[in-house]
């Protein structure tokens, strides 16, 4: 558009202009114009015809001309400072309009349409979250993966798992929609609150975390919470009230209502989320040795508690880095998900697997990663390179070999880019080393092109 055009020009010439004031006045203009004639002589180009759109861009020699000019006047002089005239201008203007907002009040039936409300209307962050954790299942597959490299260029990502989840960076289980818990019917709590009820202390609630006044959410919430009468209705209120608990030094809350999440939660992946966020709690806090202790205590309480051993296996492989004690809870976990004619399960398993791999014990992960390969095909390709890797650092390159084959020959990894890359790169090696150089030169330059 011509009109475009011609402002480009003009801010051009305009910054040529202080660029070129700055530079005549902080040093020799003459030597600096001398310097532009160069450029100028040094950098002609060839303009095409097909880069009309960009014709105010291009220097031309008038304009060139009228920049040496500037720079040997020694009359002209860019104003550092704005005049005076214009500042009191922009100042009254400023003023004005500070004013005008003042008087810009709150219309009465505001805080009448708030009251009538529908407690349902929660934040659009926690709607959100909400609809990303409905669709988590299978989003998470792009960061289920067990090597340490693509482990540590998503660390905050986990995957879903099964019957709880019990993975971390690990596989996730197929989707398995839970029905809400039921909700018996519980005695109204005594209301020593400000509010009427539970859900309009919920909807004050909500508006002051919707205007991100998490410190001033905490108290209508905690209302809401003593007030609520059934776990689906505080689980909303803890869904909100973390936000609050994470500015607060004492780390009890957070903890309280991380662990009421995990054990209300309605879907595998909100279980798996819900254990990233305290394992990053505790690690940020400092809390692993708390975290230990309050789950084992929970297990010692009921041995079949299925939360507690899903969360101790994986405390003790990322907080305590305790591989032996933590595939020790995976296989407890294991023994409690195995049911009668049904697979194993998948996540489960593939946890297990990596934290035998990280206590050497190649073979049996190797095993266990063959045996949940063909489970599910989305993951095959991705075990089958887990196990070539296992037998590959057993010492046994042939079966590495075969697993790696496997591998090649399933549905291609494609949950992320990140992912593919690493799948590559790992089977690619693994032909190398047993031989098959051509296998590894396409695996490998596809690993390089996924950079």
């Amino acid at each position: 558009h011509p009109l475009f055009w011609w402002l480009r020009n003009q801010l051009r010439i305009d910054q040529e202009l202080l660029a070129d004031a700055a530079a005549g006045q902080s040093g020799d203009a003459a030597e600096y114009a001398e310097i532009l004639l160069n450029w100028f002589r040094a950098n002609r180009v060839e303009r095409s015809r097909v880069l009309t759109a960009s014709l105010g861009l291009w220097e031309r020699p008038h304009l060139l001309k009228r920049r040496i000019a500037m720079l040997l006047n020694d009359q002209f002089r860019v104003e550092s400072a704005a005049p005076r005239g214009w500042r009191v201008v922009s100042g009254a203007g400023v003023l004005a309009l500070a004013a005008a907002l003042s008087l810009v009040t709150l219309r009465p039936e505001t805080r009448a349409l708030a009251d009538d409300a529908k407690p349902a209307e929660q934040p659009a962050e926690l709607a959100a979250e909400q609809a990303a954790e409905q669709a988590a299942e299978p989003a998470a597959n792009a960061s289920a993966q067990s090597d340490p490299e693509a482990a540590a260029a998503q660390p905050t990502q986990e995957p879903a798992a099964a019957n709880p989840p019990v993975t971390a960076n690990s596989e996730p289980a197929e989707e398995t929609p839970e029905s809400p818990p039921a909700e018996t019917p519980s005695k109204s709590p005594v209301n020593d609150t400000n509010y009427k009820d539970a859900e309009e202390a919920l909807r004050i609630g909500f508006a002051r975390y919707s205007s991100r006044k998490y410190d001033e959410a905490r108290e209508p919430l905690e209302a809401a919470l003593k007030l609520a009468d059934n776990d689906a209705f505080r689980l909303r209120i803890y869904q909100a009230l973390k936000a609050s608990y994470r500015r607060i030094p004492d780390s009890e809350p957070m903890l309280r209502a991380l662990d009421f999440t995990l054990r209300h939660a309605t879907t595998e992946a909100k279980r798996s989320i819900t254990r990233t966020e305290l394992m990053a709690f505790a690690y940020q806090r400092g809390l692993a040795d708390v975290v230990v202790e309050r789950y084992e205590a929970a297990l010692a309480e009921n041995g079949e508690d299925q939360i507690a051993l899903f969360v101790l296996a994986d405390a003790y492989e990322r907080l305590k880095e305790d591989p032996a004690k933590a595939s020790e809870m995976t296989r407890r976990l294991l023994a409690l998900q195995d049911k009668p004619g049904e697979p194993v399960n998948v996540a489960t398993s593939a946890q297990l697997g990596r934290q035998l791999v990280q206590q050497k014990k190649y073979k049996e992960a190797a095993a266990i990663f063959e045996q949940i390969a063909p489970l599910d095909e989305t993951l095959s390709a991705w075990h089958w390179k887990e196990a070539a890797i296992a037998w590959q650092r057993s010492g046994d390159i042939d079966k590495a070999v075969a697993a790696a084959r496997k591998s090649a020959a399933a549905q291609p990894e494609q949950r992320s880019q990140l992912l593919t890359h690493f799948w590559h790169r790992a089977i690619g090696e693994i032909f190398l080393a047993g031989g098959e150089p051509k296998l590894a030169v396409d695996h490998l330059e596809q690993a390089i092109a996924s950079t």
